[in-house]
């Protein structure tokens, strides 16, 4: 973040890929520490712990508010998401599955 406040594509992006690996870290987290919980559960968790996180934007802490709308983002997108399934149930990116 420059000293006017201003935030260009380039901090966005590398924003987005510090987010990415911030929900994977997780999800592996998640997925060792969760073997005997259903997926539904595994899911509820990882949402719970990237809620719980924070991730700086070129060492500038960003608002709760802004953090988390950049992962619902990142998840509508289909970048990531909560379900340990979701590439293949809803049609993540790099899914194996996809429609020919």
């Amino acid at each position: 973040m420059g000293k006017t406040g201003m935030v260009s594509s380039k901090q966005f992006k590398d924003y987005d890929i510090k987010l990415k690996r911030n929900w994977n870290n997780k999800r592996r987290i998640v997925k060792s520490e969760n073997v005997q919980r259903t997926d539904e559960e595994k899911g509820y968790r990882l949402y719970s712990c990237c809620a719980d996180g924070k991730v700086e934007m070129d060492n500038y802490e960003v608002p709760d508010s802004f953090y988390m709308g950049c992962m619902h983002a990142l998840s509508d997108k289909r970048d990531i998401g909560w379900h340990p399934n979701f590439k293949k149930d809803i049609g993540g990116k790099n899914c194996e599955n996809k429609s020919k």
